[in-house]
């Protein structure tokens, strides 16, 4: 299945106490492909790094991208 993940569920998804984690759990696991551009990637970093700091937006992209179920996309108009 590909998905697209809005950046707020994202960011609530990412610590290990959300009860939401099991939405980034089942990234990383590979249970789903998850398609971004480089606009989407911009704006995860960009609220992540708001809301829990540059270290946890540079740790949290890292990961997505050495993932093989992340499926980059070029949007052109």
């Amino acid at each position: 299945m590909k998905v697209v993940i809005d950046t707020n569920i994202l960011l609530v998804s990412i610590s290990r106490r959300s009860p939401f984690h099991w939405i980034f759990q089942r990234l990383l696991d590979g249970d789903y492909i998850l398609c971004i551009t480089t606009d989407i990637l911009s704006e995860y970093e960009e609220k992540i790094e708001e809301h829990m700091g540059q270290a946890a937006a540079e740790a949290t992209l890292k990961a997505i991208l050495e993932l093989p179920n992340v499926k980059r996309t070029e949007v052109y108009f």
